[in-house]
């Protein structure tokens, strides 16, 4: 299928007759599940819903079966603003999607790191994975669209001879795209031409103007920060060399954590998984069967596990 508008090639909104598509193994699959919604974020939310509202909702609904299924077989995003997806079909071979978004140029992309650098904590917000609330509204008063609102902002093809545009393939990879911005809001920012590390360079090198900046643990009052050091004298060189302890601790710390798994819990979703379970589930009964492989080996050690 060309590269074309939103519409149907060939008129309507008639689609082939349904078939089954060929079983991969470890394709990409959505997180979401059943009746659960996609996407977990605004920013993701937005996306999918900017696409419904460009009158393509219908045929987006026929790819996220083949998301949730792990048609996809590859899903690459890069800085020229499109999305490159392969997707395994009824066909030996997989089709080959594309997505392409329209990415800002270097002197949009300068204006919008002066008009972030303005807005207080948006690099931190960005840091910590979260997408500032007011980030589309800063993008509109330059003039510029964060999400598709208009034909012209994105374009859809794929190699396959579906009578849809976008046909089911293109809408497995928008699904997926839109469940990775939750956990990369940069991703986002990447489909409109600028890769991460740029931009928070740029909003440093602004915050070094104004003389702002994130605080050292030494400069901000935190725990521990003015710590005095132990006096030489009561430093054990040999010791320490010789790897004797000072004084006996237990070699492991078994006590339950104040959460359940709570390194997997602050992950969430990993981007474009390939599992055939939910990745946190998964995870978290990993944890629970390690934590009692090591209760176990502690006791069979004559250990006293805490």
């Amino acid at each position: 299928m060309p590269p074309s508008d939103f519409h149907d090639q060939h008129g309507g909104d008639r689609f082939p007759p349904p078939s089954t598509p060929r079983k991969v193994a470890g394709g990409i699959r959505l997180q979401a599940r059943g009746r659960q919604p996609v996407g977990a974020t605004w920013w993701a939310r937005r996306w999918l819903a900017s696409l419904e509202a460009l009158g393509i909702g219908e045929r987006l609904e026929r790819g996220r079966d083949y998301a949730r299924g792990g048609q996809v077989v590859t899903l690459d995003v890069d800085v020229s603003g499109v999305v490159s997806a392969r997707v395994q079909g009824t066909r030996q071979a997989p089709y080959e999607a594309r997505i392409e978004a329209q990415p800002f140029t270097q002197l949009e992309w300068l204006g919008m790191a002066d008009a972030f650098a303005a807005q207080a904590n948006f690099r931190a917000q960005l840091l910590a994975g979260v997408m500032p609330d007011d980030a589309e509204a800063i993008f509109a008063r330059a003039g510029l669209r964060l999400f598709p609102t208009a034909e012209e902002d994105l374009r859809f093809s794929c190699t396959c001879a579906d009578w849809a545009n976008p046909c089911r393939h293109v809408a497995a990879a928008c699904y997926l795209v839109g469940e990775a911005f939750d956990r990369d809001p940069f991703l986002l920012l990447l489909l409109r031409g600028i890769e991460a590390p740029l931009l928070l360079e740029l909003l440093a090198a602004r915050d070094v103007v104004r003389g702002d900046g994130i605080e050292t643990e030494a400069h901000s009052g935190a725990p521990g920060a003015d710590a005095p050091l132990p006096p030489a004298d009561a430093i054990d060189a040999a010791a320490f060399w010789s790897g004797a302890c000072a004084e006996e601790r237990p070699l492991l710390d078994l006590a339950p954590p104040p959460a359940d798994a709570p390194l997997v819990r602050a992950l969430g979703p990993v981007p474009f998984w390939r599992g055939l379970d939910v990745f946190e589930p998964r995870m978290r009964a990993l944890h629970g069967r390690q934590r009692g492989d090591a209760f176990v080996l502690a006791v069979a050690l004559g250990l006293d596990p805490q």
